[in-house]
Formats: C-alpha cells, structure tokens, sequence
C-alpha cells in the first residue's frame, strides 16, 4: 500500500490491516450502501474504530456500537449515534431490545449490517433480531466462542438474512490486490484531509513487544499498538 502524505510512518501503520478488514467487510461481504445502519460489536477495537470512520464516511444513517462502558466515549468520538455498554446491561439481552427501540422510527426497521466478532455468548442469536430486513451479519471472530449447543435458525428466514464467515489473510493475491486498489480509491483522499485518522493506543519500542502484547491481551486498547524498529 502506498503511503499516505502527510501522516506519519507511525500513523501509515496503523492502517491495514485494520481498515481493509473493516472495508472488506462493510463493503464487499456486507453489501454496505449510502444510507444504511450499521451495527459494530467490539466498536473500540482497531476493526470497530475503523468501521465506525468508513461507515460515518460513507454516508451511513446510524452507526451503532457495543463495547465495554469504559470505551463508550471512544465510539461517540469516532462517530457512532448510540453506543451500548455490553457489561451494563440488566436484562435478558446485550444489545437487541435496545437497537429495536433505538430504530423503531428508522424506515429501515433495524440495522442492515452486522459486523460480529463475538459470535457465542447468544450474539449471532440477538444479531438477527437486531436485523433489518435483507441484512447481512458478518462473523470476523469467536471471541464469546465458536460453538452453540442450541440454536433456532427459524428467526433467520423471515428476515431474509444473510450470515457470513469472513477471513483475509487466506484470499488470494489477485483479491488483496483488488480490495487495496478499492479502499485506496475510496480512504486515501479521506485520511490525506482529516476526515478518518488512524486509531493509535500507543506507540512502543519493538524491545517492548513483551509489554504491548500483554495490553493487547488485557483489552485495554483502543486502536492499534505500533511497534518502531529502534
């Protein structure tokens, strides 16, 4: 990928494999378009952040993140309409009953897209009950786990949705190749203006790879840690 003027090495970073991720994802798996709502879990993760600015970017109605309540205000900055603190909830769902009221008005009656890197833990199950019409839902990750004992795929059908399992690093060349050329096309005039900026935690040494590691895995991060060769 070319680099992108005026941003740092740093920030140029920061970009994939994020961004295309989320590009992929709303784009060419989830049949994003000018005027839908999106609905993005783990929304101050690198990908969520990234999906939040695109979204925003390409004209998307309501943008509508879960993640932990210590983040909320990450999402609200990057563009987000209505943010769900996941780990504040009281009742029988995480986010469904909410994202129905919150879009009860919405001609669209629900979110079109669903961009999932949760799965277990009853996601996929409020996913389509958040769902629009026609919607898609998109798994890019099980981290609530890759197995349901139980699950009534019936709610699926009147919906007509559409479920899909993403991954990138396994597409070919000629489909990388395609997807930069795209997000190109579409970011880079966007991040050479201001209009997105990468999302970076922080900045480390590589001899502290140990330590950035271990806040990658502690979730306390919000964008991407960059390492510099020093």
């Amino acid at each position: 990928m070319p680099l992108v003027p005026g941003l740092s090495v740093e920030q140029n970073a920061a970009i994939p494999e994020v961004y295309l991720t989320a590009f992929q994802v709303l784009w060419l798996q989830g049949g994003f378009q000018k005027g839908h709502n999106v609905l993005i879990h783990a929304g101050a993760s690198g990908v969520g952040l990234a999906a939040v600015q695109l979204a925003k970017a390409a004209g998307a109605v309501e943008i509508i993140t879960t993640c932990s309540s210590g983040k909320v205000h990450l999402c609200k900055e990057a563009g987000a309409t209505l943010c769900i603190a996941r780990d504040t909830k009281v009742d029988d769902t995480v986010f469904a009953a909410e994202v129905k009221e919150y879009l009860k008005d919405s001609p669209n009656k629900g979110v079109n897209v669903v961009i999932d890197p949760v799965f277990g833990n009853g996601y996929l199950e409020e996913d389509v009950q958040a769902l629009s019409v026609d919607g898609t839902i998109v798994v890019i990750g099980f981290m609530g786990g890759p197995q349901y004992e139980k699950i009534n795929f019936r709610s699926f059908f009147p919906k007509r949705a559409r479920l899909v399992f993403s991954a990138l690093r396994s597409q070919s060349e000629e489909y990388k190749a395609n997807l930069i050329s795209k997000f190109m096309e579409f970011a880079h005039p966007k991040f050479a203006d201001g209009t997105i900026k990468p999302n970076i935690h922080k900045v480390m040494s590589w001899n502290d790879i140990a330590e950035a590691h271990r806040i990658v895995e502690s979730n306390e991060s919000a964008g991407k840690v960059v390492l510099q060769v020093d």
